[in-house]
């Protein structure tokens, strides 16, 4: 977090420097300057996150499979750290509700997406997971890869095709595959 806001901090700070302080200027042009700030936020801390990332994949790569959950099994503490590693850009990219912030964090941390996909208002697990064209989320929807059930960890790939629709409130558990021109209906 701390390595991530450092390029906005110094964003605040060229721009106090620049307009001087408190003057009219300074707060017609404060609002613009804010949410520049919050987007130089999101995409640095995705960078570093995804620079931390690589290291925890180049160290035990992610794989599919059903594991114990436990400290001493490998696969389960590398999908924690993962998670941890990848939870800050993402709550910050949500904080914005700006649906194509997301699309692109998602994309960067290897989620293959095709074109006009509506994804907003969903949560979409960051691995494991390939989202065709044409693909709506609605609200509340979650698309997981992974899964926690009693002891054991479930990482599976989850699929949706081309032209699927996920209503509001549905859940695609880990696994799944979705065919082309299907429609999951609400609170399924």
């Amino acid at each position: 977090m701390v390595l991530g806001a450092q390029p906005s901090i110094l964003w605040v700070w060229f721009y106090w420097n620049i307009i001087n302080g408190f003057s009219v200027s300074f707060f017609i042009l404060f609002p613009f300057s804010f949410i520049f700030a919050v987007i130089i936020l999101i995409f640095s801390s995705a960078l570093i996150s995804k620079f931390f990332l690589s290291i925890a994949n180049f160290i035990h790569p992610p794989k599919e499979g059903i594991f114990k959950r436990d400290v001493k099994d490998k696969d389960y503490c590398y999908w924690s750290l993962r998670a941890v590693i990848k939870k800050w850009p993402f709550w910050l990219a949500r904080q914005l509700s700006i649906p194509f912030i997301e699309t692109v964090l998602l994309r960067l941390f290897g989620v293959k997406i095709g074109k006009n996909c509506a994804l907003h208002e969903g949560w979409v697990d960051t691995e494991f997971v390939e989202i065709g064209n044409n693909v709506k989320l609605g609200q509340g929807s979650l698309i997981l890869s992974s899964l926690i059930v009693q002891d054991k960890l479930i990482l599976k790939k989850t699929t949706l095709k081309n032209d699927v629709i996920i209503s509001m409130h549905s859940v695609v558990f880990p696994g799944t595959n979705i065919k082309s021109n299907t429609i999951l209906d609400a609170l399924s």
